[in-house]
């Protein structure tokens, strides 16, 4: 799931001593968390069904004690069409979002009719468009079903296509179009039970994390390898994983003039992928498992016991992995750019059989 904090501006955080035996509560105590609230980005496919996708369908005012049987037999109808056309079920037929029957009252304001209301209590009924049923054949099957005094009357109207993907746009979409249904689901992006539990798992934490993101990334860029970018990495208790700030502009990508996007492995991000992949193998490593016997799956890492062929290829790289500072990195940039990275790497351990960032969250600063 992704997150995004909408922040106050502070004051930069006061320095703190980036000795290599700070512990990481003697770090945190200088940094003052950050304020803000918790924003969950929109996927693509939110952002391009933001709007709503409008087609035209019908409505007709019926009498209440008709409306069981025009239901049905509009249904029918509708159904029969389609499979003596050998026509493919529409998606406009199932709109589950709006409400088929509703009162008078219920109507758009556009939508009310101009005549005060009969004493005969009605209903309006929504009929999907179908492209292959004549409009002459619907208005004969309903005027079979209703009586000589209420002669059915067709309206085009405009409907969303797409369901609303929170209450407060189902309630904009029935105050300009047809009264709908916000069913707590959202079929472009995360759910929100997902996006609850999320923000629930990050709320205690994320104001002094993205304080210490800040801090990881200011410290990069002092050093003159990055853009200030900044990545932590916690756990699903809010305990810090581990914390990476960008180095773009280390080694051969170094440019004088900070020209161009530098080393996008360097990005904050990438690196701190690097490290969780790292620590998840000194895990493996400690309890004598061989990383290139993982075998990993959706859900979990498990791993298989190293073969006879596997302890003669890996020697002692089974027993004891090699100090992060000492390893040729995944990225240009070394495994550790200052101390105050290095004390975060070592702040938490991982627990055994998890698998890269599965289960952890990643909260950065912001994009260069």
């Amino acid at each position: 799931m992704s997150l995004k904090t909408a922040t106050q501006q502070h004051p930069p955080p006061s320095s703190h001593p980036s000795g290599n035996d700070n512990s990481l509560d003697d770090i945190l105590s200088t940094i003052t968390p950050r304020e803000g609230r918790l924003i969950p980005l929109r996927t693509k496919a939110e952002v391009e069904h933001s709007d709503p996708r409008i087609i035209q369908a019908y409505s007709i005012e019926i009498p209440q004690n008709f409306a069981h049987d025009i239901l049905k037999a509009v249904d029918i109808l509708v159904r029969d069409h389609q499979n003596d056309h050998n026509s493919p079920t529409q998606p406009t037929t199932h709109l589950p979002h709006l409400r088929r029957l509703i009162k008078p009252s219920a109507l758009p304001s556009h939508l009310r009719p101009i005549n005060p209301p009969s004493n005969e209590p009605t209903l309006h009924l929504l009929i999907p468009p179908i492209p292959s049923l004549p409009l002459p054949t619907l208005q004969s099957t309903l005027s079979s079903l209703l009586p000589p005094a209420h002669p059915p009357t067709i309206h085009r109207i405009d409907i969303p296509l797409y369901a609303p993907v929170s209450e407060a746009q189902a309630q904009e979409w029935t105050r300009r179009f047809w009264p709908c249904v916000y069913r707590n689901h959202n079929p472009w992006g995360p759910q929100p039970s997902e996006i609850a539990k999320g923000e629930e798992g990050l709320r205690g934490c994320v104001g002094r994390t993205m304080a210490l993101a800040r801090e990881v990334g200011r410290e990069a860029r002092e050093r003159g390898v990055g853009v200030g970018v900044g990545a932590v990495v916690v756990d699903e208790g809010g305990r810090v994983v581990v914390g990476a700030g960008d180095a773009r502009w280390t080694n051969e990508v170094r440019d004088e003039n900070r020209k161009g996007s530098g080393d996008p492995t360097a990005h904050a991000v990438m690196r701190a992928i690097a490290m969780v992949a790292r620590k998840r193998r000194e895990v493996a490593a400690a309890q004598g498992q061989s990383p290139q016997t993982a075998v990993s799956s959706p859900n979990r890492m498990s791993f298989s016991p190293p073969s006879e062929r596997d302890e003669q290829r890996t020697g002692k790289e089974t027993q004891q992995a090699t100090p992060p500072d000492q390893e040729k990195p995944i990225t240009t940039p070394p495994i550790f750019l200052h101390p105050l990275e290095k004390t975060l790497y070592n702040a938490s351990p991982l627990h055994a059989g998890g698998y890269l960032c599965l289960d952890l969250r990643i909260l950065i600063t912001h994009e260069p």
